[in-house]
């Protein structure tokens, strides 16, 4: 996996690769599994929200930027220069913050194709959220962290939850899921644009990207259940 060294910041790099695919679908819709499933069909690397956690801390600096200029009017919007820095290494995205910053992201890569997952129902995916994200990677009540990465990812955090989940969660969750997945299809184009459910496996994503299926089964990642166990030990890591 093509990884951008930590220690080298983001601000000064460029881009290496094309960036083909973004995956805009929202946080527990099967990103982490599609993330595997597009690493397997060779789309290398592919950002995730977990880049920002363990494996490229320092992101988290220009993730605020961009949120700050989106959301808060403090900069400017960030442009193809400004994403060739952050995503420069990666030929896909998949997951939040990326999907926070779709028109962005959109209007950057108009030659990139656009894969929205989907759960089967919006009940299904507001449960999932409740008892997943809700709870753990965006609770903020935690002493203040010592560690720069940790800060930083403090920092992010905030902002993600001011203005991601807490502008409408709990109380029009079902209602923003369905709002949001048709506002991507209304503004990506029919033939750039693939609505899954990761519980199809690799035959529609395969077809759409024009790839050959790997001999495999279709990755599973990150279910409720596994993310619940998991959570606890990602973010004893975040108040060191």
């Amino acid at each position: 996996m093509s990884h951008r060294p930590a220690s080298l910041p983001p601000r000064r790099c460029h881009r290496v690769v094309p960036l083909e695919v973004l995956a805009l679908g929202l946080s527990r819709t099967g990103t982490s599994s599609l993330r595997q499933a597009l690493l397997d069909l060779g789309y290398d690397d592919c950002y995730h929200f977990a880049a920002c956690l363990s494996e490229n801390p320092p992101d988290c600096r220009m993730w605020i930027e961009a949120l700050e200029a989106k959301f808060e009017g403090q900069g400017d919007p960030f442009t193809r220069a400004d994403w060739d820095q952050l995503l420069g290494h990666c030929r896909a995205v998949t997951d939040i913050p990326c999907a926070i910053l779709y028109q962005e992201l959109l209007e950057a890569y108009p030659e990139a194709k656009v894969i929205l997952t989907v759960r089967d129902s919006p009940d299904q995916w507001y449960i999932s959220v409740c008892r997943t994200l809700m709870d753990t990677w965006f609770d903020v009540s935690y002493a203040p962290p010592r560690s720069l990465g940790a800060r930083l990812y403090r920092l992010f955090s905030v902002l993600l939850y001011r203005h991601y989940m807490y502008g409408f969660m709990p109380e029009r969750g079902r209602q923003f899921y369905t709002e949001y997945n048709a506002t991507i299809r209304r503004i990506v184009p029919a033939d750039r644009l693939l609505v899954m459910n990761v519980t199809e496996g690799w035959e529609p994503l395969c077809r759409f990207l024009d790839k050959e299926a790997p001999p495999w089964d279709f990755p599973r990642s990150n279910g409720t259940e596994a993310f619940i166990i998991k959570a606890p030990a990602g973010l004893q890591g975040l108040r060191a």
